[in-house]
Order: C-alpha cells, then sequence, then structure tokens
C-alpha cells in the first residue's frame, strides 16, 4: 500500500512541475526593450532549471523583441501556443505575425544555444 500511496504523490508532483509558468509572469512582455526582455527570459530559464519544467511563450498581437545570447538550461522547455503553420498567421492590420513569436534583434549574437549535458558527446559527433 505504501508503494502505491508513493506513485501517486510522485505523479502529482510530476504534473505541477511540469505545467506551463508564463514567461510574462516573469516580466518578459511585448512592449519591453529587447535588452530587457533577455535578462528577463534568461532569469525565468535559470530559476527553472533544477525543478525542471515549461515556460509558456504566451500569444501576442505584437511579438517579444529579444535580444540574443540565451541559454536554454537543461531541464527547461519554451512552449508556444500552437503547433507550426504552414504559412504562418498573420496580424490583421500589419505585416507581421501574430501568436508565440520571438522578433530577435541582435545581430552579433545566436539567438539561443541550448546547453548540453556533461560527459556527452553532441548528437551527430
Amino acid at each position: 500500500m505504501k508503494a502505491k500511496c508513493f506513485l501517486f504523490i510522485a505523479v502529482l508532483f510530476l504534473t505541477e512541475v511540469t505545467s506551463g509558468e508564463s514567461i510574462q509572469k516573469f516580466g518578459v512582455n511585448p512592449s519591453n526593450s529587447p535588452e530587457v526582455n533577455k535578462l528577463n527570459l534568461q532569469k525565468a530559464i535559470d530559476s527553472m532549471t533544477f525543478s525542471g519544467g515549461s515556460l509558456f511563450v504566451d500569444p501576442s498581437d505584437a511579438p517579444y523583441h529579444i535580444a540574443g545570447g540565451i541559454v536554454l538550461r537543461k531541464n527547461v522547455s519554451l512552449v508556444g501556443a500552437n503547433a507550426a503553420t504552414p504559412r504562418g498567421t498573420c496580424h490583421p492590420f500589419k505585416p507581421q505575425p501574430v501568436g508565440s513569436v520571438f522578433e530577435i534583434t541582435d545581430k552579433e549574437n545566436v539567438f539561443i544555444t541550448v546547453e548540453s549535458i556533461l560527459g556527452r558527446k553532441p548528437m551527430g559527433s
């Protein structure tokens, strides 16, 4: 009986941890500067690496302006509102996409680097 109770508690814990936290909760907003959004998104990613989980990129009529240099840490996922669409989703009045969209403004740094697990070779090596 104890094993069943332990399993039930573990399942509840995993469900709670993997539910998405809004990036807006961490101060990432379409109206912010690219640098502020970069800092806030990195803080959100860093805060979730030990517990694990996903960050939900809230859909918006305006893209999230963001500078490059983000490091996506282990145990963290970025999740948008929809799966990929063949032609994207367009704003009804502006020539821009809508939804869970980042507009990368950095011309010197890559947008995201994915953290690798120590001791493992990258895929394809």
